[in-house]
């Protein structure tokens, strides 16, 4: 009788403990949910990612990142996110237009609200963020071509650039999509 006592209360200590105490919420005063990061979809992984930036979390960054990039990435943000604590300015990220370009590749347009206060200050930036999926099944972040559809997009929309339409063509010239700028990045997988 006193081993199933003993399992039982080993077992309820673990589930206290899981659960926070019996309240899934982050504080366990009943507020919001627990946030439990989870990269094994591309929603999980662009969540992770904008958490990440939002709260200035070096560990959800580094759970994100490519492993190839993970080095400089992270020398990056730990520098982005010292300037942002000494300029006293958060991050709020929304993303749109989520697209799977293959089955290891996905891009969404993010636009980066700066909050002062708590508040937007009216500055914004925008780019696209890119997600590959590595072999182990998880989606990260690649700064790297990030970066790549982000120039080739604002070329494209850059007059002058090589994605303007010459006159009554009727069409926009090749570059301009992020398929299209995407397409000869490599979408390899990363362990």
């Amino acid at each position: 009788m006193k081993p199933v006592i003993v399992s039982l209360l080993l077992c309820a200590s673990l589930l206290a403990a899981a659960c926070g105490g019996g309240d899934n919420t982050a504080d366990n005063s009943g507020g919001e949910a627990k946030f439990i990061p989870d990269i094994s979809t591309p929603e999980g992984a662009t969540e992770v990612y904008a958490r990440g930036i939002e709260t200035s979390n070096m560990s959800l960054i580094e759970m994100v990142v490519l492993d190839d990039e993970r080095e400089f990435v992270i020398e990056q943000f730990q520098k982005n996110f010292a300037e942002t604590a000494k300029r006293g300015i958060e991050w709020k990220l929304e993303f749109k237009d989520a697209t799977m370009l293959d089955d290891n590749t996905v891009y969404s347009h993010a636009t980066y609200i700066m909050l002062k206060d708590g508040k937007p200050t009216g500055e914004r930036q925008v780019g696209w963020v890119v997600f590959i999926k590595g072999e182990d099944g998880n989606w990260r972040f690649s700064r790297r071509r990030s970066k790549v559809l982000t120039d080739e997009m604002n070329k494209a929309e850059t007059p002058g650039g090589n994605g303007e339409s010459t006159p009554g063509d009727g069409e926009k010239s090749p570059g301009n999509q992020p398929d299209e700028a995407l397409a000869n990045e490599p979408s390899g997988s990363d362990g």
